[in-house]
């Protein structure tokens, strides 16, 4: 309602609109007031011209507040936003710092074979970080969070690893079913948000589980939210694709935002989610070098989200 009543106010129409109004009328009174008997009558005002000075002081004390209310937002958001960013880069850091110290591990003891030899820990790490992460950003506790990563075996399996750090393998209704999260990322290149998962379930866009009906039938609270990217690597010269993964994040008992925040979208979709991408990859270049499906020493492996850009 804030953001709302600020980019209204804040708009060309009301900037010219609440100054411009009073002191025109005020001109106009104070010319041709004393000659209109409708307005005033004898140097006295009338009835008509009473009301209509009354209510110009109004629109003149009404644009000064507001005008002090829509400041103080500004500020506010203003602070808002530098904390947002400073949480994001400091978790940032702590996934950089991660990575980069397994990689030094795997310099100085060979046996650990570089820092995906055990894949899965290393993502279920990361998934915890990213969970922080959006916890501290958008002020919801980490416990309504659940991160998932899926991702495809040698033996084209798939597999998923939860923040919760329970590993399974992938129930075959995620996969087949088209109003899953899952069927909608994968084999897309897309990324999606539903900010409401009930509404999401309404359009067969979200698949419900039972976590979801708890937090409707037995909480009264709302279903959530999910999100979710398509991760896949591919090579640059053939599209053929060396590593299948997708990242998907959902809130239970609390949505994260509402359909028209735009700015929180866009920190998690353009800020988090791209920025932890990254270190995901860098583990996943790893586990695709320990399976022997690399592509030629000439040729680049790439993101296929790099394609839509």
């Amino acid at each position: 309602m804030d953001n709302l009543f600020v980019r209204i106010f804040d708009s060309i129409g009301a900037k010219i609109l609440f100054p411009a109004l009073p002191s025109i009328w005020f001109t106009f009174f104070a010319v041709f007031g004393s000659s209109n008997e409708t307005l005033m009558v004898q140097n006295r005002l009338t009835m008509l011209g009473l009301v209509s000075n009354l209510i110009m002081l109004s629109l003149i004390v009404f644009y000064v507040c507001a005008s002090i209310y829509c400041q103080s937002v500004q500020r506010k958001q203003k602070v808002l936003k530098e904390k947002i960013y400073t949480s994001i880069l400091q978790n940032i850091d702590d996934a950089n710092i991660f990575i980069r110290n397994k990689q030094i591990n795997a310099l100085f003891d060979p046996t650990t074979a570089s820092c995906c030899s055990d894949y899965q820990s290393s993502v279920n790490v990361l998934l915890m970080m990213l969970v922080k992460c959006f916890s501290e950003t958008i002020q919801i506790d980490k416990s309504k969070f659940v991160a998932s990563y899926f991702y495809k075996t040698e033996n084209d399996e798939w597999k998923i690893i939860n923040s919760d750090g329970k590993h399974k393998g992938l129930d075959i209704r995620i996969l087949s079913d088209p109003s899953t999260v899952f069927a909608q990322l994968y084999p897309e290149d897309s990324t999606i948000f539903y900010p409401s998962k009930e509404d999401a379930s309404k359009e067969g866009k979200y698949l419900t589980d039972k976590r979801d009906a708890e937090q409707k039938d037995i909480f009264n609270c709302p279903m959530g939210s999910i999100f979710g990217s398509n991760w896949s690597i591919s090579e640059q010269t053939s599209d053929k694709i060396l590593f299948s993964s997708i990242i998907t994040v959902a809130t239970y008992g609390e949505e994260i935002c509402s359909k028209k925040d735009v700015f929180t979208k866009k920190v998690i979709i353009e800020q988090i989610l791209k920025a932890f991408e990254n270190q995901f990859l860098l583990l996943a270049y790893d586990f695709i070098d320990n399976r022997e499906s690399v592509a030629k020493p000439h040729e680049k492996p790439k993101c296929r989200s790099d394609t839509n850009e």
